[in-house]
């Protein structure tokens, strides 16, 4: 488990847009095996989204225990889709660290993540 005064804000924000890019993953998934997987797959992806869904929330509340001075902005690190109009400044950086992330894991030039998008107000 990761110390708590190893926990950064940056960690729990490039966490968090992970988590965004991987429930838009799996919803999609979840949708589109429908037809194709059998109803037993089909309640083992749903099960899938279920966990990934508790995980992320726990992983949210340890975000809000260590930083207790952080707005309400901050769900949005956890939560929101990728393609719609961002809320607020939060969202719409982990949107674009989000966006990053996915970049990162197709272009095989890439040796890190740029995660200044992140404001420097942190």
């Amino acid at each position: 488990m990761y110390r708590k005064k190893k926990r950064t804000l940056e960690k729990y924000r490039y966490v968090g847009a992970e988590m965004r890019l991987i429930n838009e993953l799996v919803i999609g998934l979840c949708k589109n095996a429908w037809g194709v997987a059998s109803a037993v797959d089909n309640k083992k992806l749903d099960r899938a989204l279920e966990l990934i869904s508790e995980v992320r929330s726990n992983i949210e509340d340890n975000m809000f225990r260590d930083f207790p001075e952080l707005s309400d902005d901050y769900v949005n690190v956890f939560y929101g889709g990728l393609k719609r109009q961002p809320v607020n400044q939060v969202d719409a950086e982990q949107i674009a660290l989000a966006e990053r992330i996915a970049n990162f894991y197709f272009d095989e030039k890439m040796e890190y993540v740029d995660t200044s998008v992140i404001a420097d107000s942190e």
